[in-house]
């Protein structure tokens, strides 16, 4: 009876791997199952953290991971908040320190080239030597005026050359200074050393003889009522300090001093010469100022000027470096 149930349990067994080989029965029936990690992790894992609102943040957390920006990125993010701060914080400074000392500054540069312009209009009274014709014809304002400190500006004085006279440049040995050969001008005869070469240092002797001349005229017209200073304006005198000379204007405060130069504008047809001088913009003006290390003759040595395009590219900047310029401290 024991052999005979032995029989049917191995045909019973071998009917049901038959089949599973058939495909009609599942052959995972036939293994005994065990948990896997997966249900291991479902039981212990809290119902709530399975959530679907939990689920959904976790899965809005990991997209928000691959939206965040490279490393290039966040470092030029940084940058161009740091330069929003400074520019801000520049922008405060210049308001609370620098603002009301431009004011002030721009006054009294209003104030010098009021009192220089009346001063030069007796002067041509006086002599025909310096002119304002070329600062009329130019347009020139109180702006143009250059500004070395808050009570301290410097000023051009046109030459008068004749029409017919002619102007030659001469390459000094000194860089950034020329010499000025003239050819038949009458007005300057006296000023010109044996060579034709005008000289900076008589220019400047006619000059302060010129200012103090027409200083007596315009004192004399005051005092006649003719004539008046401007507002605030005390009295003017003209002085030289080595060199240069220099017209000092008495407030009821503080004092200004303007120096004055002998200017002379470069004709257009030296223009073309002058361009070899400098790589961008050619100067526009010679001005007798005295050379500090002379090679050769200082008498005859006049400066070349670049301050037309000094002007065009201080005009060109930002706000911003118009700023820090000025809070550069001079």
């Amino acid at each position: 009876m024991s052999f005979q149930n032995t029989i049917k349990r191995e045909t019973s067994a071998l009917t049901m791997r038959k089949r599973s080989l058939d495909g009609n029965v599942d052959p995972r029936r036939c293994l005994r199952r065990f948990p896997s990690d997966s249900d291991l992790y479902r039981k212990v894992l809290h119902k709530k953290a399975m959530s679907h609102t939990n689920l959904h943040k976790k899965f809005a957390s990991c997209t928000q991971l691959n939206k965040t920006p490279s490393p290039e990125q966040h470092q030029d993010c940084k940058v161009f908040k740091y330069e929003e701060k400074l520019t801000s914080e520049l922008s405060k400074f210049y308001s609370l320190q620098v603002r009301g000392k431009r004011a002030q500054i721009k006054r009294n540069k209003h104030l010098a080239f009021s009192v220089v312009f009346k001063v030069l209009i007796n002067a041509q009274v006086v002599s025909d030597r310096f002119t304002v014709g070329e600062i009329l014809r130019s347009g020139a304002r109180y702006g143009d005026m250059v500004e070395k400190e808050s009570d301290r500006f410097e000023f051009g004085v046109p030459v008068y050359l004749d029409d017919n006279s002619n102007f030659f440049i001469h390459r000094a040995e000194e860089d950034g200074f020329v010499r000025l050969q003239l050819d038949d001008c009458e007005t300057w005869e006296d000023c010109l050393d044996p060579d034709g070469f005008l000289s900076a240092s008589l220019v400047r002797s006619k000059l302060q003889l010129t200012m103090k001349n027409a200083l007596k005229s315009l004192n004399n017209n005051i005092e006649q009522g003719i004539d008046y200073f401007p507002s605030g304006v005390v009295s003017v005198d003209v002085f030289c300090e080595g060199s240069t000379i220099v017209l000092q204007i008495n407030r009821d405060s503080r004092s200004l001093a303007v120096e004055l130069i002998p200017t002379i504008v470069i004709p257009k047809v030296n223009l073309e010469w002058c361009r070899r001088l400098s790589k961008s913009e050619p100067p526009s003006h010679v001005v007798a100022k005295s050379c500090p290390f002379p090679l050769s003759d200082p008498e005859t040595l006049w400066e070349l000027s670049f301050l037309s395009a000094e002007k065009k590219k201080f005009r060109s900047l930002g706000t911003t470096n118009i700023a820090c310029f000025y809070l550069w401290p001079r």
